[in-house]
């Protein structure tokens, strides 16, 4: 999240957001983080941990493109 940190502060204040921009479903309360995983050294821009601990893991990664229509 180095290059994308006023993202990952909004979404980590609210990651419900990334639900209802990527129109999928919610997995309901959950929190997200910038996690680096050493034993591959990969690093993603979140993690969304759902509170119900049975709710699968999210990766977020953000890409970004010139999109003349918006």
């Amino acid at each position: 999240m180095r290059t994308d940190s006023h993202l990952y502060a909004l979404f980590r204040e609210c990651p419900q957001f990334i639900f209802e921009l990527a129109g999928i479903p919610s997995p309901g309360p959950c929190r997200m983080e910038q996690v680096t995983v050493k034993a591959i050294s990969r690093t993603m821009d979140g993690l969304v941990t759902p509170a119900d601990p049975a709710a699968p893991l999210i990766v977020v990664e953000f890409q970004f493109q010139r999109d003349e229509d918006i």
